[in-house]
């Protein structure tokens, strides 16, 4: 017969194969949206919409407690983001300087 701590390693391991699946599973999500460029747009204006890359201090304490609470869902995405694709950060970065260059330019030749 099996003695309880051998039951409770095997639980544990049952666990830990269990998470290791479900956070495999987010990580391929979040790979399936990265790779349409419509979805890279979109988690791009969500990180921006987070604060990621600014100070959450603000004029009161109720608004820098607001702005971090943003910031922290931000980070928590750009983790995953990072760990999905590592590269996709960049590629995002760069088709964003694209679009705002293509922008200008068309902004400039309309004027």
């Amino acid at each position: 017969m099996k003695d309880r701590d051998q039951d409770d390693h095997e639980d544990q391991k049952r666990i830990q194969q269990l998470q290791k699946q479900e956070r495999d599973r987010e990580l391929n999500d979040l790979r399936y949206v990265v790779k349409n460029p419509g979805g890279r747009r979109f988690l791009w204006r969500l990180l921006s919409a987070c604060g990621v890359y600014r100070s959450s201090i603000a004029g009161t304490p109720e608004a820098t407690y607001t702005n971090e609470g943003k910031r922290l869902i931000g980070l928590a995405i750009l983790n995953d983001l990072n760990a999905a694709l590592p590269t996709a950060l960049l590629q995002m970065q760069q088709e964003h300087e694209s679009d705002l260059e293509a922008r200008q330019t068309n902004n400039a030749q309309e004027e």
